[in-house]
């Protein structure tokens, strides 16, 4: 959506600092604030904006394009995160694997830590909603998922044609 595309350049460009809130369009401020409102409350220091590129995985490539990889406060300790925005109403479980496939693109971390994944839903109001995820076995079921569909693919089951 044109909000969407507007809230994700704006908070990118908060999140680098050069962010002019005039520029800002007026249905997309509340998204924006809010998004900011997180960010401090959390401490979130994003380091990387709009990551993209293409993974393999077992042999299986995928695309992606993460919002932010950063670092907040979450429980009492620092972790490094991956964080997705989204303007929409509605929730979706899909949220799970698309943030799993995310963790497994970013670089690796030390041994025992892993990336805490987060959808963070904006809404119109300007309040906000923090979806956290840490099941390991969601990284498991994106692998499950993205075989099942290169398999369809490959058997002519599906396309990636439109």
């Amino acid at each position: 959506s044109n909000i969407g595309i507007a809230v994700h350049a704006a908070v990118q460009y908060l999140t680098e600092g050069t962010l002019d809130w005039d520029t800002v369009a007026e249905e997309a401020m509340p998204y924006v604030v809010g998004a900011e409102m997180w960010m401090k409350e959390q401490g979130f220091v994003s380091l990387a904006q709009e990551g993209q590129g293409i993974h393999t995985i077992n042999g299986m490539s995928y695309g992606y394009m993460f919002d932010h990889r950063g670092t907040m406060e979450y429980r009492g300790r620092q972790r490094q995160c991956i964080l997705d925005l989204k303007t929409t109403v509605a929730t979706s479980p899909t949220w799970k694997l698309q943030t799993a496939a995310y963790a497994l693109a970013a670089p690796k971390l030390p041994a025992g830590e892993r990336y805490l994944r987060c959808i963070l839903q904006l809404k119109a109001d300007g309040t906000f909603r923090p979806h956290y995820f840490e099941d390991r076995q969601d990284e498991m079921s994106w692998q499950y998922a993205l075989y099942v569909a290169i398999w369809m693919i490959n058997h002519g089951v599906a396309s990636l044609e439109k």
